[in-house]
């Protein structure tokens, strides 16, 4: 039986195919464009169905027994009663105060459910002859599962609290999708889809969970306990929990919760610097691992899209200090990472006042690709990393589906059974002792910045 898995993610949208026991069979990917126009930030998500059409079409549709999805949650999707895209996500901060008044108004959300309402809100008040014409409102995989099956649904994970949205007015709550368990597979393609797509009409889809939820999945990280560590555009790093906790990310049913902490623009701020200094990011990565150990002085703070945790300031920005004329691109590329890989340790610290470090650390993303980060991220953390592969998330989604059709007793035996990894990066003494040093001396630096302000 083959099983397909769509991944949206923020900067690429990935489509996967597998064997029941996990076996990635092939992949696809596309890139997620962010278009810009002044201070305002959206995509197209008429480009995300398109995308996700051609690279099915390219993984010998006919095959599929099953599919399921995945993808970021905090990207709202408004469509009009043809189904058709009248108002793209943005990712802008256009609607801050709506968010506010969300937030203080009594109203329980999770983080993901505030975003959309207050979007709405926005809407309503800003351009109410827009807002008249919303048919659905919708998170970002949730209009794909929509083009496949005709069906306005979300998963827990991504959208209310486990009880209800909360106490919203009637006119929001039309518009909201139906909280599904996400292996739920109810929904079938659609006639329309299958004709789109190749694959056949009546394939069983299941709703799937958040992103962050079937990167744990997908790792096989569902107990109590265990951590999960994804190196995305966003490095996010969580744990699994028994009861809820002010950390909680997203419920992973069934009665379990996901803690975690986030350092923005991780792997975007590597991205950043190969594109500021025009260079081959292979190429300056690879010279990056000849730079030695603290990066001759170069420290990097990276919040180039400002702090979340493990302190809230979204004021903050980006910072490069200790420069001068003996460092080359490749040398700042280390300060770089070793910036970001600080910022994730303050907030696996912040996480470990929550739940007690693992014995080792599953992760996830495309950062598993970088082993120098890999290298520094293990001496930092003191920790075994064990590396899955580039179709984690979309495994996770799958491993829902092969539970909701029965071919697994259990969410966990799924995650289990289907688990892959491709190997495990170990922290070097040598390392730990010299980033526990360096790292002292960053936050050092840091301290006596925020003072200052």
């Amino acid at each position: 039986m083959t099983l397909l898995g769509i991944d949206l993610g923020t900067s690429n949208l990935k489509v996967a195919t597998f064997t029941t026991d996990g076996e990635l069979i092939d992949q696809r990917t596309a890139p997620v464009e962010e278009h810009r126009n002044g201070s305002a930030q959206w995509q197209n998500a008429d480009e995300w169905w398109q995308s996700a059409v051609e690279l099915i079409r390219s993984l010998d549709p006919h095959q599929v027994e099953g599919v399921s999805l995945t993808g970021r949650a905090n990207a709202g999707v408004f469509v009009d009663r043809s189904l058709d895209v009248i108002v793209h996500p943005w990712s802008d901060t256009r609607h801050r105060d709506a968010l506010t008044a969300v937030n203080r108004d009594g109203t329980h959300l999770s983080t993901y459910g505030t975003g959309l309402v207050s979007k709405i809100d926005w809407l309503r008040q800003h351009q109410p002859h827009v807002y008249r014409r919303i048919r659905y409102a919708l998170y970002a995989k949730d209009l794909l599962f929509l083009r496949l099956t005709g069906e306005h649904k979300t998963d827990w994970s991504s959208g209310p609290d486990q009880a209800s949205w909360g106490p919203l007015d009637q006119a929001t709550l039309d518009l909201l999708p139906e909280p599904a368990l996400p292996w739920d597979v109810a929904s079938h393609v659609s006639r329309k889809a299958a004709r789109a797509t190749g694959l056949r009409e009546g394939v069983p889809v299941a709703v799937g969970p958040h992103d962050g939820v079937a990167a744990n999945v997908g790792v096989g990280a569902t107990e109590p306990g265990s951590w999960a560590l994804t190196l995305g555009t966003h490095a996010v790093v969580r744990a699994i929990v028994d009861q809820p906790h002010p950390f909680r990310f997203y419920v992973l049913p069934r009665n379990r919760h996901v803690i975690g902490r986030t350092t923005l623009a991780a792997g975007r701020a590597i991205d950043w610097w190969c594109r500021t200094v025009n260079q081959d990011r292979a190429r300056l990565l690879d010279a990056a691992r000849g730079a030695l150990p603290g990066a001759d002085g170069a420290r990097f703070y990276p919040y180039l899209h400002g702090q979340i945790a493990p302190r809230l300031d979204r004021r903050r920005r980006g910072r490069l200090a200790g420069l001068t004329d003996r460092q080359d691109p490749a040398t700042i590329a280390r300060a770089i990472i070793e910036g970001v890989s600080f910022g994730i340790a303050a907030c696996a610290d912040a996480l470990a006042d929550a739940v007690v470090r693992p014995a080792t650390i599953e992760v996830t993303g495309g950062g598993v690709r970088n082993r120098l980060w890999l290298q520094i991220l293990a001496d930092v953390l003191e920790r075994p990393l064990n590396l899955g592969d580039s179709a984690v998330e979309a495994r996770g989604a799958c491993a829902y589906l092969a539970f909701g059709l029965g071919l697994y007793g259990s969410l966990e035996e799924a995650a289990a059974t289907m688990r892959q990894t491709t190997g495990t990066m170990e922290p070097t003494a040598i390392g730990t002792e010299t980033y526990a040093r360096i790292r002292a001396d960053w936050e050092k630096a840091e301290a006596d910045d925020i003072a200052q302000d």
